[in-house]
């Protein structure tokens, strides 16, 4: 039975070749669709694994926390009531526009937080000081932004939304598979 199943298989080897050479490839599609699909999960919850928080609480029909809808300070204020909340802030992700020196625009996400230090956010800090954002129009910005936004150091201003922000410090790795560098802006407390 194995010699005829061989026999047949083997008849025709051009045949046989290009059966073997479309499976192949359908199982290597296969591979890459999953591989893409675990990459987007595990972006989709980047920022929950590193930030300090035991509890997150958000708007509805909220599907990620990147593509949340914005959350009213008075419903933070709310949560911040509850007996036993040790402490609330109202972490905002958006997606923006970042004016480069060369007249380009490219994209952004960003997180704008009140005590970003407290909360862990940003993680993997290379460069710079956390604390400063709260000091004036700064940003840090994720080393992964390079390959966007062209080389950038410590001292270089960027422009977002009509602000001049200066950077004040560089993360790496701050993002798992993403194509949108990530910042977080600061400015100063009224």
């Amino acid at each position: 039975m194995v010699d005829l199943a061989l026999k047949s298989l083997l008849h025709d080897r051009l045949r046989f070749a290009i059966t073997v050479a479309g499976v192949a490839f359908a199982v290597t599609l296969v591979f890459v669709q999953v591989g893409l699909f675990l990459g987007l999960l595990d972006n989709a919850s980047v920022s929950i694994e590193h930030a300090d928080a035991d509890l997150w609480v958000t708007s509805k029909n909220t599907p990620n926390v990147d593509f949340s809808h914005t959350f009213p300070e008075t419903r933070v204020d709310r949560i911040r009531s509850i007996p036993g909340v040790a402490r609330a802030d109202n972490l905002i992700i958006w997606f923006m526009t970042v004016n480069l020196p060369t007249g380009a625009q490219e994209g952004t996400q960003t997180y704008a937080l009140e005590d970003f230090k407290r909360w862990n956010i940003p993680w993997n800090v290379s460069d710079g000081n956390v604390d400063d954002l709260h000091r004036g129009d700064y940003i840090i910005i994720d080393q992964s932004a390079v390959k966007r936004y062209g080389p950038f150091s410590v001292g270089d201003y960027r422009e977002v939304l009509g602000r001049r922000l200066e950077i004040i410090g560089k993360t790496r790795d701050a993002v798992s598979f993403t194509t949108t560098p990530i910042s977080f802006i600061g400015s100063r407390r009224s």
